[in-house]
């Protein structure tokens, strides 16, 4: 950290191939691997992985698992620090000067962490065999590179032999119910910051929400915003997922944000072939019958089956579960979309069904708890 912490020393490591070394570590203590089995071992054709370095290697902890935690603290510790993740933006002295250099050695060894690979541990992601703690120390990566273009081109592109980028990848994870809570929360938060901050990154998801010509192969990775879609459709049938629904509106959510060219192109894109059974062609019909779904099933709810009152007499709420939760979501995605985007907003306002649903709202009650009902109210 020491090292990290100065400009000059930032320079010497990353222009002799420092950084490099330093992913390929991280790497390695990840998962324990090391080169092919020496002469005389045995090599369990289950046990080889191709990983993203290209080289073939064979799985095996030679360290205990204490010893190779450590190790994986200490090199991820260094790479957030080259990346800027513990510095400061200004000089504690008022050098404007010093912080300036400082400042930009950061850009170069952003840049640098993504050419040698640095993002590519986020592939890692979805793998069962990586401890939870190691996964968010990898969101922090992602959170301390993500203001830089080259990460975004990074996540964008699609590696020979693979299916879906990396930014499918990490979107998936976003929605999926397998993924405990706090890796989903942290990896949310940073990534639709990521994707609000990089327009190419908005244009890539509005982009993919459109219909598959091929359908997928079985076991095939089924793009993110086609599991988005899926998602909302649950929702306009009556059948709304309240935790992936809130996941999926903030991921649209950060697509639309500031980016007027995707506001208006989304009412008419495209989400499914006409004549076939999905509930709505385009995707404006699509989110507006998905915040249908939800409203329906908040109102619907008696209060009796809501949890006793808590000690302040209000209704507690049945949290990330709860349909309210997916309604707040929806709500959010309209109050901002429907702002700034006079199409979108006379067809929700021209709907016979949209405002009735909304001014109910207004009457919800104590059915979502007074937690729930400040915001749905409020929005």
């Amino acid at each position: 950290t020491n090292l990290a912490g100065s400009a000059t020393c930032q320079r010497c490591i990353r222009e002799t191939g420092g950084l490099a070394s330093l992913v390929q570590a991280t790497n390695a203590a990840l998962l324990g691997k090391r080169l092919m089995p020496e002469e005389g071992e045995e090599d369990e054709e289950e046990d080889v992985d191709d990983d993203e370095f290209g080289r073939i290697q064979r799985l095996r902890v030679e360290v205990s698992q204490e010893a190779r935690w450590a190790c994986f603290l200490a090199l991820t510790d260094v790479a957030l620090a080259f990346a800027g993740a513990t510095s400061s933006t200004s000089s504690p002295s008022g050098d404007g000067g010093a912080a300036g250099e400082v400042n930009r050695e950061v850009v170069a060894n952003r840049d640098a962490l993504v050419r040698n690979g640095v993002l590519d541990l986020l592939r890692r992601l979805p793998d069962p065999r990586v401890d939870v703690e190691a996964k968010l120390r990898l969101v922090r990566i992602l959170e301390a590179l993500e203001p830089t273009p080259l990460a975004a081109t990074r996540l964008e592109q699609v590696d020979r032999g693979i299916t879906v980028s990396l930014l499918s990848v990490l979107a998936s994870m976003v929605v999926s119910p397998a993924v405990p809570l706090p890796l989903k929360s942290a990896l949310s938060r940073v990534l639709c910051r990521t994707i609000s901050r990089h327009s190419p990154l908005q244009l890539s998801l509005l982009v993919s929400l459109s219909p598959q010509i091929e359908p997928s192969e079985p076991g095939e990775e089924v793009p993110a915003m086609r599991q988005v879609v899926a998602i909302l459709e649950k929702a306009a049938s009556g059948r709304p997922e309240p935790e992936p629904l809130w996941f999926a509106f903030h991921l649209l959510l950060a697509m639309l944000f500031a980016n007027t060219s995707v506001q208006r192109t989304l009412p008419s894109m495209r989400i499914a072939f006409p004549g076939g059974e999905e509930p709505a062609e385009f995707c404006l019909d699509l989110f507006l019958m998905a915040f249908s779904g939800c409203a329906r099933r908040c109102l619907e709810s008696s209060p009796d089956d809501e949890e006793p009152s808590g000690e302040f007499g209000s209704v507690v709420p049945d949290g990330p579960t709860s349909p309210a939760a997916a309604l707040v979501a929806a709500l959010k995605l309209l109050a901002y979309w429907l702002a700034s985007c006079p199409p979108a907003l006379a067809s929700f306002a021209g709907s016979p069904v949209m405002v009735p649903r909304t001014m109910d709202l207004i009457l919800i009650g104590s059915r979502c708890g007074d937690f729930f009902r400040a915001h749905l109210e409020g929005l």
